[in-house]
């Protein structure tokens, strides 16, 4: 086993420092060719996106209490925290129906991680939002049934 081996299975957001080098080697032309202030609005958007999208899992939250323990996150990277790691499977499930594509949390089966790219737009946060509740309310109806 070589230098990381105990890392199998940890995504790039965690412990990844190869990766984190490679992705700024990356970007590094790119912030060049569109420029230091062009990036720095496109961070200040990917913020505001972050922020719409927080406070709209918030929002479905309060509608699903019975079903969501908690919604947290930074910027783009957010979680949906289930009170059964079943419902967040359902949810995730019903996400691709939408063509939203989820994940587990890394360490909890029972959060469901949004990562969308740092070009979302306002639009797109609300389709994502809307496909969210949609999941939900499905999933609560077909575990009343």
């Amino acid at each position: 086993r070589g230098a990381g081996a105990d890392l199998d299975g940890v995504d790039t957001f965690v412990l990844q420092p190869l990766a984190d080098a490679q992705g700024a080697c990356r970007l590094q032309p790119a912030v060049q060719k569109i420029g230091a202030v062009e990036f720095d609005q496109q961070r200040v958007v990917a913020a505001e996106r972050g922020a719409q999208m927080l406070a709209g899992l918030r929002t479905i939250a309060a509608r699903h209490e019975g079903l969501i323990g908690e919604v947290r996150g930074r910027g783009l990277l957010v979680g949906m925290e289930f009170v059964d790691p079943d419902i967040a499977g359902l949810v995730i499930t019903g996400l691709a129906n939408h063509h939203i594509i989820a994940a587990y949390g890394l360490n909890n089966p029972s959060v469901i991680r949004l990562e969308p790219p740092l070009i979302i737009s306002a639009e797109q946060v609300d389709e994502v939002l809307t496909a969210l509740d949609a999941a939900i309310a499905d999933t609560a109806a077909m575990l009343e049934m």
